[in-house]
């Protein structure tokens, strides 16, 4: 029996056909071999090593032994020189598939180098890095794994006879024989009958039984909702009147995607990374700020691609990327609390790489140290980020100028998309440099970009929000006098609510069973539900024994090591700090010690700014202020697709009279609980 998984992309399920015709036209009967489990897997995920995309791999087990017989493996060493027959019990293999012209391909000394958007790379070292990746991954019973690169756009005979290539690739027109044989040259095969019969395996059979089951190969779990959700917005995008005109500058221009929060700028910037990988099998990279929102965008990743693998997307965050190219030029990064320094040796780095710092980049102009860097010294995982096809830089507002100059210096202009959220400030919590605030990726010291090199797109219509959770937002926006928001409801996203609570809500079972509850009913997962809170101190630990008492397990987002190494499942609810919750969203979002954040940045505004309610409303420092206060508050409370509840200790604090004079003017949206009160 025979299968080609996770098969959506082209290229990948191509090479897997290609070579399933190969083993067949060897073994005829294995298509109809029901005792016998040959699997290729496209695109696998590795959690280990250095390498986190496979393009292939092959696990064969075989009810009994397969045979072959020899041909150059007999040349390759004395012990093989007698020969007559191969005997193939299971094989384990990872496939590295390079679909490029063979001009663009030079074997050179058994090591294979492909050209590949104007960076040399060492196919082989980063084969070897999959392997270990792979067998990694694997764990403890692993089977031996080997590798393979297939060159599907090339034959034997596009390159010189002396240098073996069958050695180093299989081609389109080698055989199953050659690739048993390739294996066979990174791990010995029993030897019998006077070495005339080899007995090749990768492992025993359990060890092959457990790769097959491998948690690599399962796809995370994501919520019902979560993908009608990515369904449905993805239908909206793909709607909308300019997509066609925008996606003409997909890599010609810098695009910028403006909009306000939950107006579908990250859905619109995955929705063009997988259709450029499905139909043109290009690859993007993600540069986002904080690991929270990388988990997400993998959550979103997998529901966009119905679950079958394969999206062609890499993750990092900003400063895990600029530490990576710091590392390269053995530079220091400080990263000191208000970023000072840490900017500095930015401009530093930026400044060694780039030919002239002070250009604006028309063409990407490198330094001679940067160029022979590229050449000589990059290592095969910082190759591969850099040789992606497109860039796309989710919250861009959020990336300092020092880092945006070097994304757009390694990568070029015309490959990076950027989504710009109007009015969202996060990162360095409190320390604002208020010149930094108008940055928008258009600017360079010289002064703006020329037009024909930049491309800015406005998203108006909100995708997440519901009506009247939309209709909240815009009233208390007016509320705070801040400017108009600009944006519109969609009509596909009715209904919707906010429940503030006054009091201690984690106590009150009945209303904390109404949030799961309520949630349950829609078709939602434990994942849909996001808590955010202040600390680590106060309603979090409340939020703690509830789920402990309810056995309701927990992705707690809080603590650095879940952040950064583990992706929520359907069955965990999410619990983040207010500062990580940009760009995540829920069904249900919950606002534990909403006062108290709301405090903390009431306190450290005024003792900035002044006081909201008693400057003068023409103040400058006044708009500065309104503006800290907007850019904050409206994260978290964009971030529910259909209920908002928001937990304060009293409706006569500053933000609860708000909020309490908002209940009256939206009766029916805003429904106002008190503890001890039925």
């Amino acid at each position: 029996m025979i299968k080609i998984l996770n098969s959506e992309n082209k290229t990948d399920k191509r090479a897997a056909e290609q070579i399933k015709n190969m083993m067949l036209k060897l073994w005829p009967d294995l298509e109809d071999d029901k005792n016998s489990n040959v699997q290729f897997h496209c695109s696998t995920q590795t959690p280990a090593g250095k390498t986190r995309d496979i393009d292939l791999t092959i696990i064969l087990n075989f009810s009994e032994p397969k045979i072959l017989k020899p041909t150059w493996i007999k040349n390759v060493g004395t012990n093989y020189s007698f020969l007559k027959e191969i005997q193939v019990k299971n094989l384990c293999m990872a496939v590295e598939v390079k679909p490029q012209d063979p001009k663009d391909i030079k074997i050179i000394d058994g090591n294979i180098f492909v050209e590949y958007n104007g960076h040399k790379k060492n196919v082989k070292e980063q084969s070897e890095k999959q392997k270990f990746s792979l067998q990694s991954s694997f764990g403890k019973d692993s089977p031996f794994v080997t590798r393979l690169i297939y060159l599907m756009s090339a034959r034997e005979n596009n390159f010189p006879k002396n240098i073996k290539p069958q050695f180093c690739a299989c081609m389109r027109d080698s055989n199953f024989e050659d690739i048993i044989q390739i294996a066979m040259t990174q791990k010995a095969p029993l030897l019998k009958n006077n070495g005339r019969t080899a007995i090749f395996e990768s492992g025993k059979e359990l060890s092959i039984k457990n790769a097959l089951d491998s948690d690599m190969f399962k796809t995370i779990e994501v919520s019902k909702l979560t993908k009608q959700k990515v369904d449905q917005i993805t239908k909206l995008t793909s709607r909308l009147p300019n997509r066609k005109d925008w996606m003409k500058n997909l890599g010609k221009k810098q695009i910028i995607l403006r909009g306000r929060g939950g107006t579908g700028k990250t859905y619109q910037m995955l929705s063009w990374a997988y259709e450029e990988y499905i139909e043109n099998n290009k690859k993007s990279l993600f540069i986002t700020y904080n690991h929270a929102l990388a988990g997400n965008i993998r959550i979103l990743i997998d529901a966009m691609d119905k679950n079958k693998g394969g999206s062609g997307v890499e993750i990092i965050t900003i400063q895990a990327l600029m530490t990576k190219i710091a590392n390269l030029i053995d530079f220091e990064l400080r990263f000191d609390e208000e970023r000072k320094k840490y900017a500095s040796d930015l401009l530093d780095i930026y400044n060694e790489i780039a030919e002239d710092p002070l250009s604006p980049i028309e063409d990407v102009s490198y330094s001679e140290f940067w160029l022979d860097i590229l050449e000589n010294k990059i290592d095969d995982e910082l190759a591969s980020l850099l040789s992606v096809d497109y860039v796309f830089v989710d919250e861009g507002q959020d990336v300092k100028p020092a880092e945006a100059s070097i994304i757009q210096l390694i990568f070029g202009l015309n490959k990076i998309v950027v989504s710009y959220g109007i009015n969202q400030y996060t990162r360095d919590f409190f320390n604002i440099d208020y010149e930094e605030l108008d940055f928008d990726w258009s600017i360079r010291k010289k002064g703006n970009f020329p037009e024909n090199l930049v491309a800015r797109h406005t998203l108006r219509t909100v995708m997440r929000l519901s009506e009247n959770l939309n209709a909240f937002v815009e009233l208390l926006n007016d509320k705070l006098g801040i400017e108009d928001l600009d944006v519109r409801p969609s009509d596909q996203f009715l209904g919707g609510k906010v429940i503030v609570y006054e009091g201690n809500l984690m106590q009150d079972k009945k209303t904390t069973s109404e949030i799961f509850n309520n949630a349950y009913e829609e078709g939602c997962s434990n994942s849909d539900i996001l808590f955010c809170v202040q600390s680590q101190k106060g309603r979090y630990e409340d939020l703690k024994d509830y789920c402990k008492e309810q056995q309701i397990p927990v992705w707690d987002g809080t603590l650095k090591e879940i952040r950064e190494e583990h992706i929520p499942e359907a069955d965990e609810v999410r619990v983040v700090q207010y500062m990580s919750s940009r760009g995540l969203e829920g069904w249900s979002v919950v606002c534990l010690d909403f006062e108290h954040f709301w405090g903390k940045i009431y306190n450290h505004v005024i003792g900035e700014l002044g006081d909201i309610f008693e400057l003068s409303s023409k103040s400058k420092s006044n708009e500065l202020l309104k503006k800290q206060m907007i850019n904050w508050l409206m994260i978290p409370l964009t971030r529910p697709m259909k209920i908002l509840y928001i937990q304060i200790e009293s409706r006569y604090s500053e933000i609860g009279k708000v909020l309490y004079e908002m209940h009256e003017e939206l009766d029916g949206i805003i429904e106002w609980k008190r503890e001890n009160l039925k």
